[in-house]
């Protein structure tokens, strides 16, 4: 299985945690601790790369920090 890595951003907005990378548009994880922010966008995008796989779009490039 291949592994692909994207660089995130965890942000604080009010009682939540968001948080996004800017190589995934419209992808992002939100809750209540750190934590939760970032198990969140880890399923998130694990599920749109699954969804990447099954329709044959092209999986976003990773990029290093």
């Amino acid at each position: 299985m291949a592994h692909h890595t994207y660089p995130i951003t965890i942000e604080k907005e009010a009682k939540q945690y968001y948080a996004f990378s800017k190589q995934l548009p419209g992808v992002y994880g939100l809750g209540p601790s750190v934590e939760h922010a970032k198990d969140s966008i880890l399923e998130a995008i694990r599920i749109y790369i699954l969804r990447c796989k099954k329709t044959g779009r092209a999986i976003p490039a990773r990029r290093s920090v």
